[in-house]
C-alpha cells in the first residue's frame, strides 16, 4: 500500500491537519525517498518471513525433511547473525556513538535552519525541529553552542518575531525548537505555525529562558537506557522462540529419519 499508493497514506494523515501544515507533509513526503526505501524494507522482511514460516508450516506437516533442513538452516543463521551483532555491538559501542554523532552532527551544520524559516522542502531540519520539539531537547551535543557551525541556521535562520518585533542575526540566541512548550502535539501533527501558541515563553529564542539545555544525543540514550530492561526482556524473547522454533524441527527432521 504504502509503496505503490502513498498518496493514499498522505491524504488520510492530512486529514488531521490545516491547509498549510498539509502541503507540508505533502512536500516533505515528496522531497524524500526514506518513504519508498521503508516500504521496500518492509516488503522484503515480510517476504523472507513468509519463506521462512511456509518451509517451517509445510515441512512439519508434510514431514519433508528438504523444507525443514531450509527451515532450520535459515533460523540457525537469524540466530547466528542476532548474536554477531550483539556482541559486535558490545565490543565497538563506542565506535558505533561516534559514527552516529558524527552523520547526526553534519546534517545539524548542514541542513537545519529552524522554524519558522523551515521551508517545505527542509525535511531534514523539520525532522530535526521534532526530534527538539518531542523529546525536550537542543542540538546534539552541546545544546545551543551546537548551532553556531550550522551554517543555514547561522545565517538565514536567525529570525524570529513577536508582539509587532523582528528579531534577527545575533538578537536570536537559540532556535525556537529548543524552547519549552506547554504542548509538543503540534510538532507530532507538523503543524508548526501554531508553535508560538504553545511555547510556554514567547521570548525564549531571545532571552534563552525556559528552555530545554540537554543535548538530544544524551537525551535519546537517557530514553533508551530507561527502557533497556524491557528492550532487553524482548530480544530475549524473540530469541527464545527462535531457538525453540531451531530445536523443535532439529528433533522432528531426526524423528523423520528415524521412522524411515
Amino acid at each position: 500500500w504504502i509503496r505503490f499508493s502513498p498518496q493514499t497514506i498522505l491524504n488520510i494523515a492530512k486529514l488531521g491537519l490545516s491547509p498549510d501544515d498539509g502541503n507540508i507533509a505533502s512536500n516533505y513526503a515528496a522531497n524524500t525517498t526514506l518513504i519508498e526505501i521503508g516500504a521496500y524494507v518492509l516488503i522484503g522482511i515480510g517476504a523472507f518471513i513468509f519463506f521462512v514460516g511456509f518451509c517451517g508450516c509445510c515441512g512439519a506437516i508434510k514431514e519433508n525433511t528438504c523444507l525443514l533442513y531450509t527451515f532450520t538452516s535459515f533460523i540457525g543463521i537469524i540466530l547466528v547473525c542476532e548474536i554477531t551483532a550483539m556482541i559486535l555491538a558490545i565490543i565497538y559501542k563506542s565506535k558505533v556513538e561516534s559514527t552516529i554523532k558524527t552523520s547526526l552532527e553534519k546534517t545539524l551544520q548542514k541542513n537545519y535552519i529552524g522554524i519558522p524559516n523551515d521551508s517545505k522542502d527542509d525535511t531534514i531540519s523539520i525532522l530535526w525541529d521534532q526530534v527538539m520539539i518531542q523529546f525536550k531537547c537542543c542540538g546534539l551535543n552541546n545544546n545551543a553552542t551546537d548551532f553556531n557551525n550550522a551554517s543555514r541556521w547561522y545565517k538565514d535562520g536567525r529570525n524570529y518575531s513577536y508582539n509587532n518585533t523582528n528579531y534577527n542575526d545575533s538578537q536570536v540566541q537559540i532556535p525556537a525548537a529548543c524552547c519549552q512548550y506547554k504542548s509538543t502535539e503540534f510538532a507530532t501533527k507538523m503543524a508548526f505555525k501554531d508553535f508560538q501558541s504553545e511555547i510556554k515563553n514567547p521570548l525564549c529564542p531571545i532571552k534563552r529562558t525556559d528552555w530545554n539545555e540537554k543535548g538530544c544525543y544524551d537525551t535519546i540514550k537517557d530514553t533508551a537506557e530507561h527502557y533497556s530492561n524491557i528492550i532487553i526482556i524482548i530480544i530475549a524473547c524473540v530469541i527464545l522462540v527462535e531457538l525453540l522454533g531451531f530445536i523443535m524441527a532439529c528433533c522432528l527432521v531426526s524423528a523423520i529419519k528415524s521412522d524411515y
